[in-house]
């Protein structure tokens, strides 16, 4: 054999393969084009669905649910009213309180209630979450809005009428001449009563909630 034959150097250098250098190959765009592709699909089919759902006549011809914005409206209004008092933790509808106002009223004039105290105690209890509820209640248009003030009025005048050692004196209106047993108590009562019944006819009262 020949010296370069036998060269363990040179026999290494022929036999070996000589190691490929690594490629760098760029990213495929069509993974990109595949992503934007997907992204287009998805937002296509959702507008689609948007758009079924807004002609389909089941959501077209659908009144509105009047009963449940009425009763949230109302379930506002209770909380808007409770105050202070909700944690007495009792709830009435509105009417029940003019019923027990209707009540007060009755009282004095038959003669059963000659008590101030006791008077002022129901008017705490009744008249003023009443107004406040009235005030208060979301379901007001103008003319119920002017409700509660009269009977802040009216509340102001009771007031007088029990400070005064005259006011379960019977007494005789010089506007209209009516007669009232209970006196000037009596009167503003009535004039109380009224204004509640007012706004009642103005407003559902059943679904005008109070805490007290």
């Amino acid at each position: 054999s020949s010296p370069a034959e036998d060269d363990p150097r040179r026999r290494s250098a022929t036999s070996a393969p000589r190691a490929s250098p690594p490629v760098l190959l760029p990213r495929e765009p069509r993974d990109t084009r595949r992503l934007v592709t997907m992204r287009l699909w998805l937002s296509g089919s959702l507008a689609s669905c948007a758009l079924v759902a807004a002609l389909s006549p089941s959501q077209t011809q659908q009144p509105p649910v009047r009963a449940t914005r009425h009763q949230f409206l109302s379930a506002a209004a209770a909380a808007l009213v409770a105050g202070p008092a909700l944690a007495a933790g009792a709830l009435y509808p509105a009417t029940q309180l003019v019923d027990e106002l209707v009540k007060l009223r009755s009282d004095v004039r038959s003669g059963k209630l000659k008590s101030a105290a006791k008077v002022s105690a129901a008017k705490d209890r009744t008249l003023e979450p009443l107004r406040n509820a009235m005030e208060k209640n979301p379901l007001n248009d103008e003319n119920a809005k002017l409700q509660p003030l009269l009977l802040k009025g009216h509340m102001l005048e009771l007031d007088q009428a029990l400070a005064s050692p005259e006011g379960f004196a019977q007494y005789v209106s010089k506007t209209t001449g009516d007669t009232y047993p209970g006196g000037k108590v009596e009167r503003e009562l009535e004039e109380a009563v009224e204004t509640a019944q007012d706004y009642c006819s103005l407003v559902d009262c059943d679904n005008l909630l109070i805490y007290r």
